[in-house]
């Protein structure tokens, strides 16, 4: 195949896992290796149907262990199911959010500040609301996974003073922070107050 690379990627086929009449069992082949990829193959189209068949196989070569280098014996090499994974959830994130990953969905807010993020790192992660005077007025700690979105939200906020708020977040690595504003009712018409432009900034 003059420009090809193949065989596309190589799978495990030696002490493969299998399920027989008797049970589970193992054995080894290339009548194992092929089912047993083209099944994570599946599964991975499965969980995102909105890409074609060319985004989901270029995710897993992109992401197997020899795509730097490929070679005639073990093509791409031994794909990462996870990586691949990832790479597609950035790209569905990606297309739907953009370049963004933290947003509020009122910046102008009464009594509860709402919240979406897409997670930088698997690992800890903390949101915190802070006043005009950098003092944190809520609090939360967030375990997170890469790519994972995840709808927040601080509640109770109705006692806050009216004014301008930085939600603020962080992870070790990396800081982002978007300016709110907490609003009041109009006493005397029930009506809120004027919007007011938020500006966004990160760090």
């Amino acid at each position: 195949y003059p420009g090809k690379v193949k065989p596309n990627i190589a799978s495990v086929g030696s002490g493969t896992t299998l399920y027989a009449p008797s049970g589970v069992t193992s054995g080894s082949g290339t009548s194992f290796s092929n089912p047993n990829i083209n099944g994570l193959i599946a599964c991975l189209w499965q969980a995102f149907p909105e890409f074609n068949n060319m985004t989901i196989l270029n995710a897993v070569y992109q992401n197997s262990d020899r795509y730097s280098t490929p070679d005639n014996r073990y093509g791409f090499g031994i794909p990462d199911m996870k990586k691949a994974f990832r790479a597609l959830k950035a790209l569905r994130n990606q297309r739907q959010y953009g370049t963004e990953w933290l947003f509020v969905k009122n910046a102008d807010f009464i009594t509860s500040l709402e919240a979406k993020l897409v997670g930088r790192l698997d690992g800890d992660a903390e949101l915190s609301l802070l006043n005009a005077d950098k003092k944190v007025v809520a609090t939360m700690e967030i375990k997170t996974e890469e790519q994972e979105v995840y709808d927040l939200s601080f509640p109770g906020l109705d006692n806050l003073p009216a004014g301008v708020y930085t939600l603020q977040y962080t992870d070790g690595k990396t800081v982002k922070t978007i300016t709110v504003t907490k609003q009041t009712v109009l006493s005397n018409k029930n009506l809120l107050r004027p919007p007011v432009i938020v500006k966004q900034a990160a760090q």
